[in-house]
């Protein structure tokens, strides 16, 4: 599908935006973002432990919390380098 010419723009505004954005939080804030949730940790412990109860949501409640810390300035960085390609290949 071939984007008209003012989609194009409409695209390339919308991305130079939420790149200005990242590299604030890149730049700034060590990585994190205040607008994007991470859930890379919740997901690996629900992918490694099926067993649920609340003892053990307790106790890695801030395992995941950690991972997605850990994780947010990684992503965020992939995020900016998607958004670059993405803008020069319109």
């Amino acid at each position: 599908m071939n984007l008209v010419l003012s989609d194009k723009l409409v695209e390339m505004f919308k991305y130079r935006h939420i790149l200005i954005e990242l590299k604030q939080d890149i730049e700034h804030k060590d990585g994190l973002s205040q607008g994007y949730n991470r859930t890379e940790g919740k997901h690996f412990v629900d992918t490694m432990i099926k067993f649920r109860s609340s003892h053990l949501k307790t106790v890695l409640t801030q395992r995941t919390k950690d991972l997605d810390e850990n994780f947010q300035p990684i992503v965020n960085k992939s995020r900016s380098e998607n958004y670059v390609a993405a803008y020069n290949a319109l």
